[in-house]
């Protein structure tokens, strides 16, 4: 009922299998999967297709735990709607009516190495840097990315903590001393790492993170330094479910916070409130946050668009009116923003 309110036709399938004979015959725009059915199959199904390059997957939960939906984002979802929100779902495939995904992105940013032992996490992390303008060249292991940087060094270069045979830091170091100087490198991780020595531009992210994470942290690496001095705080790569409505609304979308700073954030998700809305916002800045409540104005919204210069993925950028956020909640904000900036500092 949800997609025929979208005017959308809809395709019903009840396994892996089911999915990849009905891909055969036409493209979808957009895929929608149960949780519990298997998004990493249903990834592998699509993106063994060069026409399903740009196919989003939205994921449906019963779950409205901040980690489920983190899970789901970190497994490849585009994007994560409540199974028993009806009008998400809908708003969520009407958005993507006219998309088309088989275009492509211009190839805009240069070349940007991923090293890593895993197909299916190369994969979905050479997908939304592809979409973010790079071309991507891979390599599973140490002597495959030392050889693709010996013909043509990347811009950037993306390793795995656990790239045989010594692991992505060794890698990140070799690579640092025969090729790349202060070229910007970034290491996926599951534990806190030292600075890659060589390596002047160096930043890690979770080996389970969104893969939208690691574009974050690629444009801020390759950010000019002048630009990043001029903003009035910081931003910080922050993942945490968030609730969102316009002002005077009852019911409330969910989405997945992108960026944070003390003055607004960024909410990944294809059910952007129009441009210049006023929104009431409601999340957990940091783990061990109290649950905040905020208000803003959506000041841009970026669709999901391939073709266009996606230096962030789809959802809508925030500018928070602190003075009308209840007292409690704008200090407990701003005091999880300043223990975030330390920590990262």
């Amino acid at each position: 009922m949800a997609i025929e309110r979208s005017a959308q036709e809809a395709v019903f399938v009840a396994n892996t299998e089911e999915a990849l004979a009905a891909i055969e015959l036409e493209t979808p725009r957009s895929v929608l999967v149960d949780a519990h059915a298997g998004i990493r199959d249903i990834h592998e199904a699509l993106r063994s297709r060069a026409e399903c390059f740009g196919v989003p997957v939205i994921a449906l939960t019963d779950s409205t735990s901040e980690q489920a939906w983190l899970e789901l984002h970190g497994l490849g979802a585009d994007d994560v709607v409540a199974t028993h929100d009806l009008g998400g779902i809908t708003r969520r495939v009407s958005a993507l009516s006219s998309f088309d995904p088989e275009a492509r992105t211009a190839l805009f940013q240069g070349t940007c190495l991923v090293a890593h032992q895993d197909a299916y996490r190369r994969t979905l992390l050479g997908r939304v840097l592809r979409q973010g303008g790079f071309d991507v060249a891979f390599a599973s292991n140490t002597a495959e990315a030392l050889e693709i940087a010996e013909r043509a060094p990347p811009k950037v270069v993306v390793a795995a903590s656990r790239l045989p045979p010594g692991g992505g830091a060794q890698a990140l170091h070799d690579l640092g001393r025969q090729w790349l100087g202060s070229m910007p490198a970034v290491l996926l991780t599951e534990t806190d790492s030292e600075p890659i020595e060589g390596t002047r531009r160096f930043s890690q992210i979770g080996e389970d993170a969104p893969p939208d994470d690691l574009l974050f942290v690629v444009n801020e690496l390759l950010r000019p330094r002048e630009l990043v001095e001029t903003r009035a705080s910081r931003r910080l790569l922050q993942a945490a479910r968030c609730g969102f409505r316009v002002a005077g609304e009852f019911e409330s979308s969910f989405g997945l916070t992108y960026n944070i700073s003390r003055e607004g954030l960024y909410v990944r998700t294809f059910d952007s409130p129009p441009n210049g809305s006023k929104v009431w916002l409601e999340l957990r800045p940091e783990s061990s946050a109290p649950m905040c409540h905020l208000r803003g104005q959506v000041v841009w919204t970026r669709k999901l668009s391939t073709g266009a210069r996606g230096a962030s993925p789809p959802g809508f950028g925030v500018r928070l009116d602190l003075d009308q956020c209840p007292p409690e909640d704008r200090v407990a904000y701003l005091t999880a923003y300043d223990q975030l900036c330390a920590r990262a500092a």
